[in-house]
């Protein structure tokens, strides 16, 4: 279940026209303290956020575990919002990962930062695999993820993704062509490590209308 739970709002210091609050979301074994920079907007109006840094901490004693400098973002909120802050298993290990908004303003359908858990070395890892995904969708059931996308008006597509011994590879993948009134439906799936295509079929505009 994904969670967002807000616990603590800190005001450590004020800087000129700006302010650092601190966010504290509880997870399941670990606590994610997010520092943000707001410029001071007026009374009711919207404001600019930027999280500097993310610090994870042991539930039991609090004691820091992990620090994260976040790259660039911003956050366009109101004086009662909190970052875009998520806490969800995203690779399917049972342990918990998290994102954060990276702007409002980016022209993408992704507009997040990821990190992974790596148990391994018991820290968290930024994942650019999946921000390069369009629109990811995380399916617990399948432990897979899925992207509806498009390349101009006439071709779109589903692809999916799964973890394979903790690398992110695309397993399938169905590519439909809108082409002088004709669907041409490719569809790809992964064999032996790699992706073949299986199918290739064209529809006719009236039959897909009855589908």
């Amino acid at each position: 279940m994904l969670l967002r739970y807000l616990i603590l709002l800190i005001l450590p210091f004020s800087d000129g026209d700006k302010i650092q609050k601190s966010f504290l979301f509880h997870g399941r074994n670990l606590d994610f303290k997010v520092c943000i920079s707001k410029d001071l907007p007026e009374a009711g109006s919207t404001l600019e956020a930027t999280a500097d840094s993310i610090i994870i901490l042991d539930k039991n004693d609090q004691h820091t575990i992990q620090v994260i400098i976040c790259d660039e973002n911003y956050y366009s909120c109101t004086k009662s919002d909190t970052p875009g802050f998520f806490i969800e298993d995203m690779n399917f290990d049972g342990k918990e990962d998290f994102k954060l908004f990276e702007s409002s303003a980016k022209e993408t359908s992704n507009p997040f930062f990821y990190w992974l858990y790596n148990p391994l070395f018991n820290r968290f890892e930024q994942s650019p695999g999946l921000e390069e995904i369009m629109s990811p969708v995380f399916n617990k059931g399948c432990k897979c993820i899925t992207s509806k996308w498009n390349k101009g008006s006439n071709i779109n597509g589903k692809t999916t993704y799964k973890y394979i011994n903790g690398i992110l590879e695309v397993t399938e993948e169905i590519i439909e062509e809108n082409n002088d009134g004709n669907v041409y439906v490719t569809t790809r799936k992964q064999v032996d490590g790699q992706l073949k295509t299986i199918s290739k079929n064209v529809l006719k505009e009236e039959e897909e209308e009855e589908q």
